[in-house]
């Protein structure tokens, strides 16, 4: 104990200097814990931006990774540009003629193409290989047709009645008379039956009924067989020469067409966006009713065998615009307010909300059709396959297969539905501006006119 005491008192400085030391130490292990002190090392370390260097050291950039970066990104661009390329193709059409867009040079050049627009809306039927109901006319020749067949009938009987008479006893001068099996008068053998007797007169005199069009009496024996009824011998002869039905409403027909003035270039312009749509249409219809046509074998392609049995109408409604520019624009028509089994489906807004911009000018459409139920969504995806359109809304309800005969129509045995479907189409905004009249551009809100 002595001896501790004694090394206490020899080494007290040197003791006290380590204590010191150790609590110099401790303070300061404790003080670098804090809160306050690992927030400045963070701040400074963010502040200095030395927290990259581990990540720096780990993936270093080199000049070769860097110039496969930038490939990669200028091949991108490259297939983005393709990519819009060939869109602008797809939806790119032809204006009917030059020198009209987007102002005509001069006058007779809006008179050219009014022509020209009238012309070409009448071939549209022609492409479709499309027909009317029976005419009045076709339903007369079906009458004389009818009329000449009875004539070889009765003169057919006659020969056979003829023929027994041979058999008999022979009158006073050798000669048996015939007798008109129309009438009951005599005739010669071999006189022409039907358009020189008299008509409404059956056998021994009896009056025939008529078909209340003019045409031949009918035989009270064979009224109401098809082949002898003339408007039903039309309807069938017309169903077989045609492939699809339309009427003179069908279309969209831009009043210029009968106006006799000059057209103003933004009605040019609307009636020539609406031939666009209604070609379209057109092409969709007869893609899908040709390949049905050409599987048809051992007969002529009719009516009864394509899926498209008639066109009822194609309204091309207009511009879908902003609110504050009016909500649409619409392309007038000079058809008949008879639309109501279109304008039953456009009260309301689009579903897709889709309006005009800088890229996409928006045009409303719709089309009715009488179609083979089996082949409604078909129908759709032609349409929506043409360009760019897309399918808004499909109301469908069944035929009525007595009223549409009465109207004149043969659409075979198919099962058949009246279909009303809303597209909107889709214009490059990249692709039009440029032949858009100076009015046509300030509707869309592309630019202000002068004045």
């Amino acid at each position: 104990m002595r001896k501790i005491l004694t090394m206490l008192k020899t080494h007290w400085m040197s003791l006290l200097a380590g204590v010191v030391a150790v609590g110099a130490i401790v303070f300061g292990v404790l003080g670098m814990s804090s809160d306050e002190v690992v927030k400045k090392m963070k701040a400074e370390i963010s502040r200095t931006g030395a927290s990259s260097i581990s990540s720096l050291r780990g993936n270093v950039k080199t000049e070769e990774m860097i110039a496969q970066e930038t490939r990669k990104g200028q091949q991108f661009e490259h297939e983005y540009n393709l990519t819009v390329g060939e869109a602008n193709r797809i939806n790119r059409r032809e204006v009917l003629m030059g020198g009209v867009f987007p102002q005509p040079e001069k006058t007779a050049t809006s008179f050219e193409f009014k022509e020209l627009y009238k012309r070409t809306m009448e071939v549209l039927y022609s492409q479709l290989d499309a027909g009317t109901v029976p005419t009045e006319v076709e339903i007369q020749e079906e009458a004389q047709n009818v009329e000449d067949l009875l004539a070889l009938e009765a003169e057919q009987k006659a020969e056979e009645e003829g023929d027994e008479d041979d058999r008999a006893p022979r009158a006073a001068g050798g000669r048996t008379p015939i007798m008109n099996p129309v009438g009951g008068m005599p005739m010669g053998r071999g006189m022409p039956m039907g358009r020189g007797m008299p008509m409404g007169m059956g056998r021994g005199g009896a009056a025939m009924p008529a078909t209340g069009r003019g045409g031949p009496s009918i035989p009270a024996a064979k009224s109401g067989e098809p082949k002898y009824d003339p408007v039903y011998r039309a309807r069938v002869a017309k169903a077989k020469s045609i492939l699809c039905y339309y009427d003179e409403t069908t279309f969209h027909v831009s009043p210029l067409a009968f106006n006799p003035a000059a057209p103003a270039p933004e009605q040019m312009w609307f009636a020539q966006v609406g031939l666009w749509v209604q070609q379209d249409v057109v092409n969709a219809i007869k893609r899908m009713n040709d390949t049905a046509a050409n599987a048809v074998k051992d007969t002529d392609p009719c009516v009864e065998h394509v899926p498209v049995k008639r066109l009822g109408l194609v309204r091309v409604l207009g511009y879908e615009v902003p609110s504050e520019l009016g909500g649409r624009i619409y392309f007038e028509t000079a058809n008949s307010p008879s639309d109501a089994k279109a304008l039953d489906s456009v009260g309301g807004p689009s579903l897709t909300g889709r309006r005009c911009d800088d890229q996409y000018d928006v045009v409303r459409f719709v089309v009715t059709a009488v179609v083979d139920q089996r082949d409604i969504m078909a129908l759709i995806d032609e349409i929506s396959r043409v360009n760019f359109y897309q399918c808004l809304s499909v109301r469908y309800e069944a035929v009525n297969r007595d009223i549409e005969e009465n109207m004149g129509y043969f659409y075979g045995t198919d099962p058949v539905v009246w279909v009303t479907l809303e597209f909107e189409g889709y214009m490059a905004r990249d692709v039009y501006q440029e032949l858009m009249p100076p009015k046509v551009q300030e509707l869309l809100g592309i630019k202000k006119t002068d004045g």
